[in-house]
């Protein structure tokens, strides 16, 4: 008889520019398991980037987008799952993400998204503004809406501002490890 604590998806959750894709590739290739990125499944549904949909249709229509994108995915048994940084934000969301596994935050500070942001020259096209503010300003209120969200369905936090990928990863399945012994 199979264990079901192995079926569940590992998700994670966590700010833009958290590392979750980089994180989710690497921890799938170790886990073997399929690794799957939200955000790249919206693309590659509505045939066009986050910001070319935002700009022509709005957050409102990305969110509920995404809504039916995660819960076809969290419907999947044994992924890791990348989520996008604002999936938290519809209550369905955090009911689809705690039904289906694990949910790993990977916590950020400000200063370190604004630093990652700046450095990645694909940012632009992969996040679009969510709002008018300064980067630095939209960053710090995004956070603070998010946190709560975050903390509510995070069945375990790894603050990741100073760690690599590779130590994200050993912490990761040193609590999944820890949690099926």
């Amino acid at each position: 008889m199979s264990d079901p604590e192995t079926k569940i998806n590992i998700n994670l959750i966590g700010y833009r520019c958290s590392g979750k894709s980089s994180v989710g590739r690497q921890l799938a290739e170790v886990m073997s398991r399929p690794f799957v990125d939200a955000d790249l499944i919206f693309v590659e549904q509505e045939g066009r980037s986050v910001a070319e949909f935002v700009a022509a249709s709005g957050w409102p229509a990305f969110r509920q987008v995404e809504s039916r994108i995660l819960s076809d995915l969290c419907c999947k048994e044994e992924i890791v799952l990348a989520t996008g940084g604002g999936v938290v934000l519809k209550s369905e969301n955090r009911s689809f993400l705690k039904a289906s596994g694990l949910n790993l935050w990977l916590q950020i500070k400000s200063e370190t998204v604004l630093a990652r942001w700046a450095a990645d020259s694909r940012s632009a096209a992969q996040r679009p503004p969510l709002s008018f503010l300064t980067p630095a300003d939209e960053i710090s209120v995004g956070l603070k809406e998010r946190e709560p969200f975050y903390r509510e369905i995070a069945d375990y936090i790894i603050p990741v501002d100073q760690l690599s990928i590779a130590e994200i990863v050993t912490r990761i399945l040193r609590y999944y490890q820890d949690r099926r012994v």
